[in-house]
Order: C-alpha cells, then structure tokens, then sequence
C-alpha cells in the first residue's frame, strides 16, 4: 500500500469495483468515473445507525435525515384587528425608540386585551409544545424586583366566541432585573401551550389556533408605567421540511 504510482487505484471484490481512485484524487465508491472528490454510487448513509442518528441518501436521489436535533418553526400570528378597531383599545403609543400597544392591567369591560389567531403549520410534530414568545419593553423606569404578569387564553377556534368561556389560561409573571429596570428595558416571556391537555381533542396540525393576551394583575409590588408589546410569535417543532413531507 506504500507504493507510489500515478496510475489509477481500483479496489475490486467478486470482479466489481468497489474504490476507485484516479490521477487527480478523486475517489469513487461503486463507480470507476467519480465526478467529485468523493463520488458514492448506490444508498449512501453517514452517522451512526445503531444509535438512529444518521443522514441516508438512496440511490434515487431521496434524503432522509434521522436523529435527536430539533427543528423549530417560527410563525407570527395575525392580530384580530376588528376588535381593536371596535373598541379602540389597546392604543398603539411611541414611547422613545419604541412603537407597540400599550397594555395596562386588564380591567372587567375596558377592553385592554389583543385577539390572535394562527393556523397551525402542517409541519408541526404534533407531539410536542407550541411557544408564545412575547417580547415586551418597560415604558418607563421601575424599581427592581416590582412584578408585571400577563396571561394567555387559548383554545381551539370554534364557532362563536373567539375565546369561549372553556379556553385555557398560561401565565407569566416577571420580576424587574437588576441592571435591566431602566426606561426601554426589554424582556421575553414565553408562554406554553399544552397540546394535548383536552385528550384525545389534542391540538392538531392544520387547526386554527386563537388566543387573548391580557395584562394581569402581579405579585405585590406591580410596576408603575406602562407595558409595552413590541413582538410576538409562536414557535412550532417541526418534523417535516415541507408541509406533507415524510421525515
């Protein structure tokens, strides 16, 4: 195997070749004309299959991807606007740098609260927890450790009421953070939405997912000013990379 020579090398088993390397290095694994550096002919599989972490190409040209990393969709869900529109309420407000709705804490018939609707992704994994992600900024300057809290409702879309009286609440309560209590501070809160928490009328891909986002009261100190919602989304595990697609 020491041997130096600028003839081809083909390794062959029962008359087939089976590695071929030519003058320019390239190296062909069930073909004697590699087009590339490392060209394999036939159902091509790296990783490890015992442990189902792998990536396989047939030699039909289709990939499959196994293994334990996770993929995640991220999808902005669409604002009831008729209601904001109705009601006039929550307001958009400029607070320096920032342009949002302001959210005070929900009072009984003020209507302080956003609507949302989203159409679940069909390549969700349908086994694992949506994430409402709420990205929220401090209008003013606060005392650290005060509290601001906001609550979900979600539920199925069904006929009637955006939000019948069966939805289900989530709740995050944050407490101001040192160096981060200053006018234009800027938080996430994540909320979770257990899927299957109505079993077996799980949450499914494809459903038509509603919600309402209320400012709540908190823990004993609550801020002074104003919350503001600068973003929002909804992130999906995927398992699919189109809509149909088998993993």
């Amino acid at each position: 195997m020491g041997t130096v020579t600028n003839d081809p090398l083909n390794i062959k088993t029962n008359n087939t070749s089976a590695i071929f390397i030519d003058a320019s290095q390239k190296v062909g694994i069930g073909t004697t004309g590699p087009d590339a550096k490392l060209d394999i002919h036939g159902d091509t599989r790296l990783g490890d299959s015992d442990d189902g972490n792998y990536l396989n190409v047939s030699s039909t040209g289709i990939v499959t991807l196994k293994g334990t990393a996770k993929r995640w969709l991220a999808v902005r869900p669409d604002i009831d606007y008729t209601v904001i529109t109705a009601q006039g309420k929550p307001t958009q407000v400029v607070v320096g740098v920032f342009h949002g709705y302001s959210m005070p804490v929900y009072v009984a018939d003020q209507n302080e609260e956003l609507f949302f609707n989203i159409h679940v992704p069909g390549r969700w994994d349908e086994a694992s927890n949506p994430i409402v992600h709420l990205l929220v900024a401090l209008a003013g300057a606060e005392d650290v450790s005060d509290n601001f809290k906001f609550q979900i409702s979600w539920e199925h879309l069904t006929e009637g009421e955006i939000i019948p009286v069966t939805s289900h609440d989530v709740e995050v309560e944050q407490a101001v953070l040192t160096d981060r209590n200053a006018q234009y501070s800027t938080y996430e809160l994540r909320f979770t939405i257990d899927y299957d928490v109505d079993d077996p009328d799980n949450l499914a891909d494809h459903d038509d997912l509603a919600f309402r986002l209320r400012r709540i009261d908190a823990t004993n100190p609550d801020v002074t000013n104003e919350i503001i919602i600068l973003d929002y989304h909804v992130e999906f595990q995927v398992d699919k990379m189109f809509d149909g697609d088998a993993v």
